[in-house]
């Protein structure tokens, strides 16, 4: 996708240079200015994903644990305590995840 947009820019200027000079020099004066806007909304959007995906794997270790000793969690009788602390973890990487729409 980045080839294909890429590709498409300097299409786009390339015609606008045969069609209109004026036109084209206009907008190759706020290209830089584009450039950085997409270039702060890319980095914005890596971090989110980042965060997203490292609250997902918190609450996934947090499950695992809780599997992996289900017969002591079912011994003392704190399935709902389980079930709530996984509640939380999840409730948290679904916050991460909504942030970065």
């Amino acid at each position: 996708m980045i080839y294909n947009g890429i590709s498409q820019s300097i299409g786009g200027f390339i015609v606008a240079f045969s069609i209109g000079w004026k036109y084209a020099f206009a907008a190759l004066g706020i290209f830089p200015f584009l450039m950085c806007g997409i270039g702060i909304m890319t980095t914005g959007i890596k971090l989110g994903y980042a965060k997203s995906v490292a609250s997902y794997a918190k609450s996934a270790s947090f499950a695992e644990q809780a599997l992996g000793n289900i017969k002591v969690v079912v011994a003392f009788g704190q399935e709902k305590r389980e079930i709530d602390n996984y509640v939380k973890h999840l409730d948290e990487a679904k916050k991460q995840g909504q942030l970065g729409k």
